[in-house]
């Protein structure tokens, strides 16, 4: 999959969730590490894009903005 296919399905994906009124978001990527933290091997399973969907749970006591971790090489 190239990056513009994972472009297009992540556009699909923000029209459908914004139809269902679903919550729909981008995650931001460090290249570096993150198949490390999803057990993959980066020569075989890169990863091109993150995207999630899903119901914002009001009950619940959270901060809802980003914690941001320090980059890691």
């Amino acid at each position: 999959m190239t990056i513009r296919d994972a472009a297009h399905l992540c556009q699909n994906l923000y029209l459908i969730c914004t139809k269902l009124g679903v919550g729909v978001f981008t995650a931001a990527i460090n290249h570096s590490n993150i198949e490390e933290e999803l057990g993959l091997d980066p020569y075989v399973h890169g990863i091109n894009m993150m995207i999630g969907c899903g119901v914002v749970n009001l009950k619940a006591s959270t901060n809802l903005e980003p914690n941001y971790d320090e980059f890691l090489e």
